[in-house]
């Protein structure tokens, strides 16, 4: 099994404790992936949007075989950091 740990930097966290990314974090690596999304999600609602909780949402989405929800994250994750190589890689796939 391998594990894929994506770290948002310090503008998501605004100082606070991000309890609803190291949730989704978690249930993603457990396979939950149907609750990782909800937790994701909720980091976005709560803490603002970023590439990196657009992406392992993709990952998500793409695990579970919804490609045309897969592809939306990741394009998003593109249009905040064009730069941003996992998604680009993603999405070429």
């Amino acid at each position: 099994m391998q594990f894929e740990i994506i770290t948002p930097d310090k503008k998501v966290f605004d100082g606070e404790v991000n309890v609803p990314f190291w949730l989704a974090q978690i249930y993603s690596t457990l396979g939950e992936l149907p609750v990782a999304i909800g937790f994701f999600q909720t980091t976005i609602a709560l803490f603002g949007e970023h590439e990196a909780l657009y992406y392992s949402m993709g990952k998500c989405y793409q695990d579970l075989s919804h490609r045309q929800e897969a592809q939306q994250c990741y394009e998003k994750s593109l249009a905040l950091n064009p730069n941003f190589q996992s998604a680009q890689m993603a999405l070429a796939q």
